[in-house]
């Protein structure tokens, strides 16, 4: 069975691996991949847009969101697709998905004058190829950077990863630096083993595998930035200074930008579930309960 959510009555620390390669079974088909449906909706993008978030936040939260993840972090924002990915969603060649956003980014041209004045939101755009985990699906990922890579509408793409499946094939690194418009953002969870697993799930063994994409990204001049999620809830000090201290040994010349949580009602959610928060106060939490999954 696959692992739910920490907390999840039936949650056990799992192989990553193994989990990547159930999970693409039901989110990944050849050239097809899940999406969540209502993430290509114009309006939640004209919503992010108007509201408070940066420029580069309201750019990747409009392109539309991938189902399924190969780690169960409890701090996760996302949807809980990623925790049911065979109940949600539906299934998009590259090329349906990138039409799809196009027709998003050119929507903006019917946004009120003084939003219409930013030049963001005009050609050539960047792409950010985020969700759960883009890495699942390998064949439909590379397509999708060939696409942006001959289009005149894009200057770039960021893929945002946690950097699983790079540290463990190194072939597929070697792949996507094939392509002169594209980067890494990846995303360093914990500092040590044992908080790796508490964290995120996997099984502690598995700590180094985003250490070891930082250095295969390297290894082919692959464009790379590096986030750690060092929020003060769920890092301390010494174990942050343990993680910047890994980093450093393996890219001592890349920033590091810590990232704090995004209280999204999942992240409250999988919080609670394990633990750290000591209580829900947000009604809106029960559609999300896992009874509403049948569970």
């Amino acid at each position: 069975m696959i692992p739910r959510y920490i907390g999840h009555s039936n949650f056990k620390p799992f192989d990553p691996i193994e989990l990547s390669k159930e999970t693409e079974v039901l989110i990944s088909n050849g050239r097809r991949r899940k999406y969540l449906d209502k993430e290509f909706s114009l309006r939640r993008s004209f919503e992010i847009i108007s509201g408070s978030k940066n420029i580069v936040a309201q750019k990747e939260d409009s392109w539309p969101r991938a189902i399924g993840c190969n780690l169960r972090c409890n701090f996760c924002y996302t949807p809980l697709s990623r925790d049911y990915p065979e109940k949600f969603g539906s299934w998009f060649t590259s090329a349906e998905v990138f039409e799809k956003d196009l027709q998003i980014l050119f929507s903006f041209s019917s946004l009120p004058e003084n939003l219409r004045r930013k030049k963001w939101l005009f050609p050539p755009f960047m792409a950010f190829f985020c969700g759960d985990e883009m890495t699942l699906g390998r064949n439909h990922l590379l397509e999708m950077c060939y696409l942006v890579e001959d289009s005149p509408y894009f200057y770039g793409f960021v893929l945002v990863t946690n950097g699983i499946i790079f540290g463990y094939d190194k072939s597929f690194v070697r792949d996507l630096a094939k392509f002169k418009k594209g980067s890494v953002r990846l995303s360093i969870k914990a500092g040590t083993p044992e908080s790796f697993e508490k964290r995120t799930g996997g099984l502690a063994k598995f700590f180094w595998l985003p250490f070891e994409a930082i250095k295969n990204c390297l290894d082919y001049n692959m464009p790379l930035s590096i986030a750690l999620m060092s929020d003060p809830l769920i890092m301390g000090v010494d174990e942050r200074q343990l993680a910047i201290k890994h980093i450093a040994e393996v890219a001592p010349n890349l920033l590091v930008q810590e990232e704090k949580l995004w209280f999204s009602p999942f992240t409250k959610f999988r919080l609670f579930k394990a633990g750290i928060l000591s209580k829900l106060n947000d009604s809106s939490l029960d559609e999300i309960r896992p009874s509403y999954y049948g569970e």
